[in-house]
């Protein structure tokens, strides 16, 4: 094989996918900046209710396009005692069948226009006075970048159907048997666990499926894989926060962990209910002048990753409680716990416009603390209650308010780099 060829193959590949993720995090931030408040108000709305907590999972991470952004910040909130192990259990949920909501942007046929709308976007970003339609320009960007992204890998994959040597080295990974499935979940969650994205990890498994390098139950196998491998970022974010925090992070594993087991068990069956559902071949191929392609496999595999997540949200959220209770028993609390005088996450830091609520939070209860300082001092010099008592609460209270001032100093102007809406 010619080593200019290689060269180029390796070039779009590589390109495709910095354009691919620089892309989804346009899209990410220019959503969050637009729908801030928005997203503010359904955090707010989280409860008890299993249902609600669910569907704030779900919307939120369809507006922050990466269920890896939403379960970081569950931990965070949950490091933070501003959610419960079990309201947590249940965004997780959500946010698995949000993060859906990007292999559906894929299956539509318009990356031929993905370039043009990255360089109208870039027009209007540049140009623009107006804030509001900057963001929203940035998130047109994103998308374009997305889709040219796209295009750019199932170009550099296309060349690869025709080397008998690659053909040979996929066919290892056929899921003909119950060794090949797990050997294509492994894959996916080893990939996908490196790269620290699913959706670019889902991508690349849309442009090898679209070219025809992989069938459609190798591409089937390597999401459900992928739903696993996602989990790693959320592990990573638990390290060094407490116990509870460390249990939402388990949460997200362990879910995905039995929804894959349990796929894997009825595999066949469940991709024949997936092509059922869809009404076409994935394999039908469709011929041009200049190459041949699977445009179908593409619906397929988004049908295939939205449906291993419904499936498992009717099969799991019934039990959040349940698996709370799980969680508390196999990761019990530690004895020493470092006390932390704001409620601050840097986890927080991926979401701006939750964490300048959270930041808003937290001035509040200063305000509270300097309002119940005065009450103290008033007291103090009317001669009213214990001189020294009070003398004691007022100086541990300035101390502590210091402290929480230089936090919130801190964590806003760190995430005043990020897009935040008014």
């Amino acid at each position: 094989m010619e080593s200019h060829l290689i060269a180029r193959m390796a070039f779009d590949v590589l390109g495709g996918l910095g354009i691919f993720l620089l892309g989804m995090k346009n899209m990410s931030e220019g959503m969050q900046a637009v729908a801030g408040s928005r997203m503010r108000k359904l955090i707010n709305a989280i409860t008890g209710n299993r249902f609600v907590a669910c569907g704030v999972g779900a919307l939120i991470t369809s507006i922050i396009q990466s269920s890896s952004v939403t379960t970081v910040m569950v931990v965070g909130m949950v490091n933070a005692e501003l959610m419960t192990l079990a309201q947590a259990i249940g965004v997780i949920l959500g946010a698995n069948i949000g993060t859906t909501i990007t292999a559906w942007i894929l299956v539509l046929n318009v990356s031929k226009y993905g370039l043009p709308l990255l360089g109208l976007s870039a027009l209007v970003f540049l140009f623009t006075k107006r804030e509001r339609l900057r963001y929203i320009a940035t998130a047109f960007l994103g998308l374009g970048m997305v889709f040219f992204g796209l295009e750019l890998m199932a170009r550099g994959f296309s060349p690869l159907r025709d080397i008998p040597e690659v053909l040979a080295w996929f066919s290892r990974f056929t899921p003909d048997t119950l060794e090949g499935i797990i050997k294509c979940v492994l894959v996916g969650t080893v990939i996908t666990a490196i790269v620290q994205s699913s959706s670019a990890t889902v991508g690349i498994t849309m442009g090898l499926a679209s070219t025809g390098i992989i069938d459609y139950l190798t591409a089937g196998a390597l999401i459900l894989g992928q739903n696993v491998g996602t989990t790693i970022t959320a592990l990573l974010a638990s390290l060094g926060a407490s116990t509870n925090a460390k249990r939402a992070a388990y949460a997200h594993t362990l879910l995905n962990i039995l929804g894959v087991i349990w796929v894997i068990a009825v595999f066949p069956w469940y991709m024949k209910g997936v092509v059922w559902f869809v009404g076409i071949d994935p394999q039908t191929a469709v011929y041009t002048e200049t190459a041949v392609t699977y445009p179908h496999t593409l619906k397929a595999i988004a049908a295939t990753h939205s449906g291993f997540n419904l499936l498992n949200v009717i099969l799991f959220l019934p039990f959040t409680t349940l698996m709370a209770r799980f969680l508390m028993k196999i990761a019990p609390e530690k004895q020493i716990r470092v006390p932390h005088l704001t409620i601050l996450d840097v986890r927080m830091l991926d979401a701006p416009a939750i964490g300048i609520q959270q930041s808003q939070k937290e001035i509040l209860r200063m305000s509270s603390t300097v309002a119940n300082m005065l009450s103290i001092f008033r007291d103090l010099l009317s001669g009213k209650g214990s001189a020294e008592q009070q003398q004691e609460i007022l100086f541990k209270s300035e101390t502590d308010l210091d402290v929480i001032q230089k936090e919130i100093v801190e964590f806003i102007s760190t995430i005043i780099s990020g897009r935040v809406s008014n």
